[in-house]
């Protein structure tokens, strides 16, 4: 099959010195250079980083191997493959490349510009659409007709309504609501990535509660208690 692909590429005008070969068997390789006059090499190798097409011509069998071999030389190269029996989505996967033929490299680039996106897109509908969001609740809930007012005077608690909006309580109330979420998760994330394992230890080796969590806990959780802190200042600073 080999010699007849190469045979084909010649009658068609390929130069023989952009024909390159990878025959395993000595005997093959010898073959090949006899009859076509080209280079045949035994295993893959830089050589083939400029190659644009790469013509399969190996049994099911060892397809695999093969590809497993060549992926890191032919990145950027058309593969063309007259193997009976394999799918293309196996052959793309043996070559570290997907159904679009982007090798790891692109796909990671791919994924993390795609999650970049949505990242900063959520941020800001979080930012804007939040904040609107939560200035119509307040006026809504807290307002002078809101629930919390029609309940205290429902009640007779206050004889007028209590003013919890356009003022100082109402801008801070609404900070909080904001950056609230965005503090406790920052948090979370810290807390819920301390080993319990290490906490374990300390109690086996007689460390009260208090003694874990200044010790152990704490430590741990500083970084993400400075990241706390640095939210909430800025809010307050916008504040």
């Amino acid at each position: 099959m080999a010699s007849a692909i190469i045979n084909g590429m010649l009658e068609q005008g390929y130069p023989r010195d952009q024909i390159a070969v990878v025959e395993p068997f000595a005997e093959a390789r010898e073959k090949l250079t006899r009859h076509f006059g080209i280079t045949a090499q035994e295993a893959p190798g830089p050589s083939l980083e400029s190659a644009g097409i790469v013509v399969w011509a190996v049994k099911p069998q060892t397809f695999k191997d093969a590809a497993l071999q060549t992926r890191f030389h032919t990145k950027a190269a058309l593969h063309l493959s007259v193997a009976a029996g394999i799918r293309s989505d196996s052959i793309a996967h043996w070559l570290g490349t997907d159904h679009l033929g982007r090798d790891l490299y692109s796909r990671m680039v791919h994924g993390a510009s795609v999650a970049m996106l949505v990242s900063l897109s959520s941020i800001a509908l979080s930012l804007t659409l939040g904040t609107v969001l939560v200035a119509d609740g307040l006026l809504s809930y807290l307002g002078p007709q809101g629930w919390f007012n029609r309940v205290l005077l429902s009640l007779h608690i206050v004889a007028q309504p209590v003013r919890l909006v356009h003022n100082y309580w109402g801008v801070l109330m609404s900070l909080v609501i904001v950056g609230f979420p965005f503090a406790f998760l920052l948090l979370l994330s810290f807390v819920t990535g301390i080993d319990p394992s290490l906490g374990n230890a300390a109690a086996t080796l007689g460390a009260p509660p208090g003694a874990r969590f200044r010790h152990i806990a704490l430590p741990l959780l500083a970084p993400g208690l400075a990241m706390t802190a640095a939210v909430v200042l800025f809010v307050w600073v916008v504040f």
